[in-house]
């Protein structure tokens, strides 16, 4: 690719717009960067919880693979106890063997046999120092209990899985006398069958507190913690003990009010899963089957909650605190691998678009940023506000000293200084306000013809509005979209002068000719400079034809001066077309058309541009006539 040349005006517009539009670059990189940082930290907490779910899985599996290493124990226990019980065993033998159970078993909390009706007739439980027998006038008559009734239903080698649960004996809540803490305990029930006869039941307790602790703080980590609550909201292994089985048990035995949804009102039981944030943590849970390995062998309880809860959660000290909350800096910080390339790449984007904007069209580019002096919202509001006045320049008949009419020529008064169109006109083009200005003169004539009727002067002279190309497309609209549609009585007075460049469009002549039945006055302005449509004039009938003040001669002794001028005056006089000429600033300038039997002229000859109270002094002063 070539290097692109450019002169000092083309860099000027290039930095002046690379200057102007940071601002939007800055909003726009700052909201990427919002969103992106947003986008980032809600990736990371879906991670966050994606990991929490699978480490729920991992609670499941070793809560199951807990549950079943607990029945490859009973199973043992029931072997041993069949081999000395098909020996006629004694009642000591068996307490012996118990006994060194649950010595050897740390976790098992009582080991008892019951008969086929429900009575216990042993029992061994763990004591404080060591297994103790329980005396056979301290046993219990369990008939009626659900684990009994459910027990007695089992095949001779299943087994019936209870709740994890709190001991209770006599109907009270069983304290460990080691921790003073209730006793979490899971129970295993199984058929007892010598020679093919039932001959009882074999029931065992196994604690479960520091199976439900080292789960709550081992298995998500440093920061994180493992929360396993039922289908109902008892939770089993909250750190704080007093919420622990609430829901389960009161003194009465009944159900109390506080669950999980006392501590995370965010939980949902009615869900098999869920996540959220609360207490400056992360919060995912799943439920999972209850004993997930439902064989021929294992049977729960009617009791026992069908699911398990196991609620993973990572707080403020783990590794993922920050994705906790939403923080904008360091969600930012976090993600900088992403920000940085998104900043060079949105700043490149935005060097190349404003180079493309500028080579697709270097001039009006250049045009529009390298000059431009006012913004366009200040132009937007000075429109709004009425300060672009009307001055108006007298056009006078020549030929019998009478006025013609006036062009209505804008100024801008900003503050306390009056600016002429070269200092602002360029702006008005460039941030396309032609119309609104267009539409503000309008405005301006309308009500300089009150004043003037209202004092009873020139009714018959016209006013001039210089209407633009995209005004004049507004104006010819079966709808138009501009407020400049003359009534029947502005007709009258509202001369339209074009520019060149509409009338050589046949679709715009026509609507010309159109609007001229229809008495609509107009002018061709600065006639000679542009493309020249003569064709066009020449058929065109009560047009009026300003000639441009270049073609007024300087020097009128300079035939080549002259010729020009003379032409047109033939060419257009012969039609009976009105000339008016611009420019006129010397009585030789005007001696010389009114020879040439021109019609009007304006110049500073007669009058400069005059504000309305000006100009209606100099309208009833008349001191222009001593210059003719």
């Amino acid at each position: 690719m070539n290097k692109i040349k450019l002169d000092p005006r083309e860099k000027r517009a290039l930095k002046n717009a690379f200057r102007g539009f940071l601002p939007v670059l800055l909003l726009i990189l700052v909201l990427l960067s919002v969103g992106l940082s947003y986008w980032h930290f809600s990736m990371k907490q879906n991670e966050v919880v994606d990991l929490e779910e699978k480490l729920t899985i991992d609670a499941a599996l070793d809560y199951n693979h807990a549950i079943s290493n607990l029945a490859s124990i009973v199973y043992s226990i029931k072997l041993e106890y069949n081999e000395i019980a098909s020996n006629e065993a004694s009642p000591d033998e068996i307490d012996q063997l118990f006994t060194k159970v649950i010595s050897d078993n740390p976790t098992i909390d009582q080991l008892r046999i019951l008969d086929l009706d429900g009575m216990e007739t042993h029992r061994v439980n763990k004591g404080f120092v060591k297994p103790y027998v329980v005396p056979e006038e301290d046993l219990q008559d369990k008939s009626t209990r659900y684990y009994y009734r459910e027990t007695k239903f089992l095949g001779r080698n299943q087994f019936l899985f209870s709740n994890i649960d709190l001991n209770i004996e006599n109907n009270a809540i069983e304290i460990d006398s080691e921790t003073g803490l209730t006793k979490p305990t899971f129970r295993i029930s199984t058929p007892i069958v010598i020679k093919d006869q039932r001959r009882g039941y074999l029931v065992v307790n196994f604690l479960m507190r520091d199976f439900l602790t080292d789960m709550w703080y081992s298995l998500a980590g440093e920061g994180g913690n493992v929360l396993m609550f039922n289908e109902y909201g008892c939770m089993l292994n909250y750190p704080n003990d007093d919420y622990n089985f609430k829901l389960c048990y009161d003194s009465g035995n009944e159900k109390r009010d506080i669950n999980v949804e006392t501590i995370y009102p965010k939980v949902d039981l009615t869900q098999k899963s869920g996540s959220f944030i609360s207490n400056n943590e992360i919060h995912t849970y799943v439920a999972y089957k209850n004993i997930s390995n439902l064989s021929k062998d294992y049977f729960l309880s009617e009791i026992s909650p069908e699911h398990y809860y196991f609620m993973v959660s990572f707080g403020r000290d783990s590794a993922y605190g920050d994705y906790i909350d939403y923080h904008l800096l360091k969600s930012v910080m976090n993600s900088w691998k992403l920000q940085v390339p998104m900043l060079v790449v949105g700043v490149i984007f935005y060097l190349i678009l404003i180079l493309m904007i500028f080579l697709n069209d270097r001039v009006r580019f250049t045009n529009f940023y390298s000059d431009n002096r006012y913004k366009r919202h200040e132009l937007k509001r000075a429109i709004q506000n009425n300060e672009f006045i009307c001055f108006y320049q007298p056009v006078i008949n020549i030929q019998d000293g009478s006025i013609l009419g006036f062009e209505a020529l804008t100024r801008w008064q900003r503050g306390d200084q009056l600016l002429q169109p070269n200092m602002f006109f360029d702006e008005i083009n460039n941030y396309e306000l032609k119309k609104d200005l267009d539409e503000n003169t309008y405005r301006n004539i309308k009500m300089a013809r009150k004043r003037l009727e209202e004092l009873n002067i020139n009714a018959y002279s016209f006013f001039s509005i210089n209407i633009t190309h995209k005004t004049f497309e507004c104006m010819i609209k079966d709808n138009p979209d501009t407020i400049i549609n003359f009534s029947e009585k502005e007709k009258e007075y509202f001369l339209v002068e074009l520019l060149e460049e509409i009338i050589i469009h046949d679709e715009m002549a026509d609507r010309i000719h159109v609007m001229n039945d229809d008495s609509v006055l107009f002018a061709v302005d600065d006639f000679g400079t542009g493309n020249s449509n003569v064709a066009f004039i020449r058929n065109f009938e009560n047009l009026k034809v300003k000639i441009d003040k270049v073609f007024v001669p300087k020097d009128l002794e300079d035939e080549e001066e002259r010729v020009i001028i003379e032409s047109f005056v033939k060419m257009f006089g012969d039609k009976g077309l009105k000339l008016i000429v611009e420019g006129v600033e010397t009585r030789e300038q005007y001696l010389y058309l009114k020879n040439l039997n021109v019609a009007g002229a304006q110049g500073f000859y007669f009058s400069k541009p005059l504000p309305l109270d000006e100009l209606i002094a100099f309208m009833q002063q008349k001191t222009y006539l001593e210059k003719l």
